[in-house]
Parts: C-alpha cells; sequence; structure tokens
C-alpha cells in the first residue's frame, strides 16, 4: 500500500483501509497534520484515505465547516 506523510502522522487506529497502526487524537500535532495532509491530498487528489484524515484532524481542531467536504 501507498503509506503517505499524511497516513505516517494521523492514521486512524479504526480506518479499515489504515496503512499503518495509527494514533488517538492526543497523539496527534493538529496544526502539523493539517498541513502535511493538505499537501499530500494537492499532490495526490482523490486520494480517500488522506481526505479522510485531512477531515478528522480538521475536526479535531474545531474547523468543522472546513471539515464537512
Amino acid at each position: 500500500a501507498n503509506i503517505t506523510d499524511c497516513d505516517r502522522i494521523a492514521a486512524h487506529p479504526a480506518d479499515p483501509d489504515k496503512v499503518l497502526p495509527g494514533f488517538n487524537r492526543t497523539e496527534i500535532d493538529l496544526p502539523k497534520a493539517i498541513d502535511v495532509c493538505r499537501r499530500v491530498l494537492a499532490e495526490q487528489p482523490g486520494h480517500a484515505r488522506t481526505a479522510f484524515t485531512l477531515g478528522r484532524v480538521l475536526y479535531y481542531s474545531k474547523r468543522t465547516d472546513e471539515a464537512r467536504p
């Protein structure tokens, strides 16, 4: 599987498509994860796992309007 930098810092532990063990909310550097996941998604548009992870870290950052799409 294609492991991205977004996976490396913010993968969800319960994601059925995960490629790494994953991280709990308190283990994630949210601002860094947002930046990294946005970069990965810009490089790989439509990458579902990255889009999910970006939405997750945006939600955790209380940026729900950005997380919904």
